[in-house]
């Protein structure tokens, strides 16, 4: 097991290389090669990180709260294989599950083009996932939430301190609801000690 403090669990992945966590209601991707297959997870209070057989990161989503069905769903990996062989494109179980404007696209491309898209695609969400790595960085050096950067690549501006001034508003909105949570938690558990209390 890879050292850590975080939970790491065995889960099963179904054909599509997926697993759920919470009982089914959430979904997360891997990358095709594990479909039906046992992968390592670790899990974060803010991600869950599926690994390889070398515990190497396969992909990184964002954990999902909540009773509702959710799925997390990192197309890069599945992607990447596809514009290995885009002939094959309509004959994957991949091609079912894209975004329809995505297939709709595709679709309306030669093969050549199809596989030049492809790729083209997977190196700029490489490139961002990269700078997305490296901004998370800077903001566990600087004690600043994640939650920045999930919202970096949210935030429509004309220009750049209109971008910057945006961000950091987010980032402070954040803080006030996190701030009220754990004061609401506080005072709950602080009410469940009077009754327990009251009840001796």
């Amino acid at each position: 097991m890879p050292p850590g403090h975080a939970p790491y669990i065995t889960v099963k992945t179904n054909a599509y290389a997926k697993f759920g966590l919470n009982g089914g209601k959430h979904l997360y991707s891997t990358a095709p090669k594990y479909a039906n297959s046992r992968v390592l997870v670790k899990i974060t209070a803010h991600e869950v990180i599926p690994l390889d057989e070398s515990h190497r990161e396969i992909v990184r989503h964002q954990r999902l709260y909540g009773d509702n069905k959710q799925e997390s769903m990192d197309w890069l990996p599945y992607l990447t294989q596809l514009s290995r062989c885009p002939g094959a494109l309509k004959y994957s179980g991949i091609y079912s599950m894209l975004p329809d404007p995505l297939r709709e696209y595709l679709d309306g491309l030669g093969k050549s083009e199809r596989g030049k898209a492809l790729k083209g695609y997977c190196s700029e969400r490489r490139c961002q996932c990269m700078l997305k790595n490296e901004i998370a960085a800077c903001c566990k050096a600087l004690k600043l939430s994640r939650n920045l950067v999930e919202n970096c690549d949210k935030i429509e501006a004309q220009s750049h301190e209109e971008y910057l001034l945006k961000l950091l508003r987010l980032e402070l909105e954040h803080r006030d609801a996190s701030r009220k949570d754990r004061l609401l938690k506080s005072r709950l558990l602080h009410d469940k000690d009077l009754c327990r209390l009251h009840i001796r």
